[in-house]
């Protein structure tokens, strides 16, 4: 059953398992998770303001009274880390490149957000920071009792250079975060095109459960893997036959808006591909 949160704020709370709920941002917005155990319950990334994420947390009081013994901030990207603030617990778990993006690049992504979002600017506009505490360079493993939660980095540079995925090997639940996408066109200008690829197929091959929760869009199945590969490789293969022939940047541009199709949000971020790909491609 999908409810509604409180408060009209855009998102919806969606059972995945028992104990497991996917916290899911309409038209494009950021998905949160909350994982509920024995000893307690553990968040995963806080959406896009303290707003949303204290009425993720309403939510979450209405299914448990169990403490919040730890969130995970999957990257740093405001979207996923700025409602911190709002949730009860002091142990806040996170790649230590994400923590160091947010102390050397956070104020200008926030002033990033705030032009892409103005409606959201007013509540993060002057948002203090609350960092990670708790920092990880390559995996970590959370104990609830009765619920293990599996926190892998993703090896090497993809979405951002501190992507953290998280799986649940006992109900066959993968938490990929801003590494997956449904529907949408990810935002690409912190990836690494060919690192993001190679690192989607590893995920994929090692995960034998068949439930996906992306960072933004419905929950799925394996199949989202593959479809994000096959959006991310037909981008770049339309990008570098323009390039191949000699073609403008123009070019390359409406060639990548055909590889991305009807994807929400294609149109004001395909730029970011068709720069990373043009940059490697003439080391310019």
């Amino acid at each position: 059953m999908i409810t509604e949160l409180p408060h009209a704020t855009g998102v919806a709370q969606v059972p995945l398992a028992p104990g497991v709920y996917a916290y899911l941002g309409e038209h494009g917005m950021p998905n949160a998770v909350t994982v509920e155990g024995r000893d307690g319950v553990v968040v995963i990334d806080s959406l896009f303001t303290p707003r949303h994420a204290a009425h993720m947390i309403e939510a979450l009081r209405a299914t448990t009274d169990k403490p919040v013994v730890a969130l995970v901030n999957t990257h740093f990207h405001g979207d996923h880390v700025f409602g911190n603030s709002a949730v009860p617990t002091d142990r806040i778990i996170a790649h230590r490149s994400a923590h160091e993006r947010l102390l050397t690049g956070g104020d200008a992504y926030r002033e990033l957000l705030c032009g892409v979002r103005p409606d959201l600017a007013p509540e993060i506009g002057d948002l203090e920071f609350v960092l990670p505490t708790e920092l990880i360079d390559d995996r970590l493993t959370l104990d609830l009792g009765d619920v293990r939660l599996d926190i892998r980095h993703s090896g090497r540079h993809a979405h951002t250079t501190g992507d953290l995925v998280v799986e649940l090997p006992s109900h066959g639940i993968f938490v990929a975060s801003d590494l997956v996408f449904n529907g949408i066109l990810p935002v690409a200008r912190d990836g690494d095109l060919d690192g993001w690829i190679a690192v989607l197929a590893e995920q994929r091959d090692g995960f034998t459960g068949d439930v996906v929760v992306p960072g933004h869009g419905v929950v799925g199945g394996r199949e989202l893997f593959d479809r994000q590969i096959d959006v991310l490789r037909g981008v770049i293969e339309k990008v570098t036959a323009v390039l191949s022939e000699g073609g403008s940047r123009d070019e390359a541009r409406a060639a990548a808006l055909t590889a991305a199709g009807a994807l929400l949000h294609a149109d004001e971020r395909i730029d970011a591909y068709v720069n990373l790909i043009w940059t490697k491609e003439t080391n310019l």
